[in-house]
């Protein structure tokens, strides 16, 4: 019989803090005897594993994969209503730093079925290239009983890396937490910086534009407003981080739709994007609809956005570069 599955993403409501050495400690991890437990023989009767995939290029240019932990619904029947599972998740790297998460399931929410189905946990991570080891340990609240496995598991270089020095200053690992969209997408809680221009030394301005008019989409197509900034605010983020000095940077986003500019931030590059203005300002451009008026003024968009890149150029002293993110299909027509 083919079992089904039921995929869980959990993640930690905390932000683990640093330690006194390279790594990541989550103070979760003081209230159990973590590394005893790994030399110990199991004491929870589970059926599971643990495993980190291939990482992938994420559009926040960095290698992203999920450590993903499988059980056996047929081991949490007996187990359904009381207490809950925790999950510790530890990645070493090769110095020996060490960097933790944790996360938890209510067992008293699982569905009746469980035991028909395949329960998956999942917490996603930024990695470097490199060699890691992986260490879990699942705990059961109600009864007390652990059960913990360990794997090594290797981050693959990219095959042509065009920006060597972009990952200079990254931490070997860094853990992605749950938040809600447009923070899912933007990740505020991400610390780790880029340097894709760190070799830039002549001074210059860089102007980004980003439209977030909703998009008009075309016959039969199922992209959507969601799925744009999904891709465009990482973007966005990783244009920021320059690792220059002799960089200043300004951004700009315009609601084409309405012919507006709905935010303007300038030395992006020494104060970091101002996420809480820029998220606000996200919500008041209510990209989910557009009212009849301005469907009707829509030959006046490309007019307004010559005008507003005109005025960007205009005030650029340096020499500067235009970057312009939108979508595929905007209330001006495709780009």
């Amino acid at each position: 019989m083919v079992r089904s599955f039921v995929l869980l993403f959990l993640s930690t409501a905390f932000v683990a803090q640093p330690s006194g050495q390279r790594g990541t400690l989550d103070p979760a991890f003081q209230k159990i005897p973590f590394d005893q437990w790994l030399g110990e023989h199991e004491q929870a009767r589970l059926r599971w594993t643990a495993s980190a995939p291939r990482a992938e290029l994420s559009f926040h240019q960095r290698l992203i994969a999920p450590v993903e932990i499988r059980l056996d619904g047929r081991d949490l029947e007996t187990r359904r209503g009381a207490g809950e599972l925790v999950f510790f998740v530890q990645i070493t790297d090769r110095d020996g730093a060490r960097y933790q998460d944790h996360g938890s399931i209510d067992l008293s929410k699982l569905d009746e079925n469980i035991k028909a189905a395949n329960l998956e946990y999942s917490q996603l991570a930024f990695f470097l290239p490199g060699d890691y080891r992986l260490a879990v340990a699942i705990l059961d609240t109600a009864t007390g009983e652990h059960s913990t496995k360990q794997t090594q598991f290797r981050v693959a270089p990219r095959q042509r890396d065009l920006l060597p020095d972009a990952w200079r200053d990254l931490p070997p690992v860094e853990f992605i937490g749950k938040a809600e969209s447009p923070d899912s997408w933007y990740l505020p809680d991400i610390h780790g910086r880029l340097r894709w221009a760190a070799s830039v030394l002549s001074p210059a301005r860089v102007n980004v534009i980003l439209n977030v008019a909703p998009s008009v989409p075309a016959p039969g197509s199922r992209r959507t407003q969601s799925g744009d900034l999904a891709a465009l605010l990482p973007t966005l983020k990783v244009i920021s981080q320059t690792g220059s000095s002799s960089l200043s940077e300004r951004v700009e986003l315009l609601d084409l739709a309405r012919r507006r500019a709905v935010f303007d931030q300038n030395d992006v590059h020494a104060l970091d994007l101002d996420w809480p203005r820029l998220k606000a300002s996200l919500g008041e451009a209510n990209t989910a609809s557009i009212d009849v008026h301005s469907l009707s003024e829509r030959h006046h968009d490309a007019q307004f956005f010559v005008s507003q890149v005109r005025n960007l150029l205009r005030t650029s002293e340096e020499p500067c570069v235009l970057v312009v993110l939108t979508k595929r299909s905007s209330t001006c027509g495709r780009r």
